[in-house]
């Protein structure tokens, strides 16, 4: 069952709102799709990532109600427990990454309108690690869904901050350093994005590495 909101259509625009096990990105229209999951990677939503949304890979609806209840009450328990193990593994994640960043941020405090060297070494070294980590857990670990939530979602998300970057680049602009600013935007953009890519190259590189020492 899928419920559009008023105004809102089901060509272009935001993707409908759904209800039940059809939700706003994965889902069935009944009407039209014949029953069948549908991948919402279009322009009516946007494909789901199974860490977020681990029902998201679970069997096709069944064809009748009386069939919908007995599977609902089939699979809500394991699929409350895969949630609950997601959103444990998030949360103790998050607890490392953001010790972590903390100890960095105090041990090297930035001075007033400084340059926030601390904050950037946060960054930059966390989207190299979030590259190199995501490639060597989907192509060599197959996903692993808690793997993925606990060091990528947890740790890693945990232990960069956008938040930080933005007050600092906004307190660097009222205090007048406005060079300074856009020094710091620019190079944390460019540093960040070339830091994701080299930790993805560098993760192939180990795993081609790995392949090429497990055939010699």
């Amino acid at each position: 069952m899928r419920l559009v909101l008023p105004g809102w259509g089901s060509s272009g625009g935001m993707p409908p709102v759904s209800t039940g096990r059809d939700l706003a990105v994965w889902g069935w229209d009944r009407e039209s799709e014949g029953s069948k999951r549908v991948p919402r990677d279009d322009a009516r939503g946007l494909p789901v990532d199974p860490d977020v949304e681990p029902g998201a890979h679970d069997d096709d609806p069944p064809d009748s109600p009386e069939q919908g209840a007995r599977g609902n009450r089939r699979v809500g328990r394991p699929r409350r427990r895969r949630e609950l193990a997601v959103l444990a593994s998030v949360a103790a994640g998050g607890v490392v990454g953001g010790v972590a960043r903390a100890g960095v941020l105090l041990a090297f405090p930035t001075p007033s309108r400084g340059f926030p060297w601390s904050t950037l070494a946060v960054n930059v070294s966390g989207s190299l690690l979030l590259g190199f980590l995501l490639v060597v857990l989907l192509e060599r670990f197959g996903g692993r869904r808690l793997a993925r939530a606990a060091l990528g979602t947890g740790v890693i998300g945990a232990y960069t901050t956008f938040s930080t970057f933005m007050v600092e680049s906004l307190q660097l602009i009222r205090g007048g350093a406005l060079g300074t600013a856009l020094a710091y935007l620019t190079l944390s953009l460019a540093a960040g994005l070339g830091a994701t890519v080299l930790g993805m190259v560098g993760a192939r590189g180990v795993l081609g590495l790995a392949r090429e020492g497990g055939r010699g």
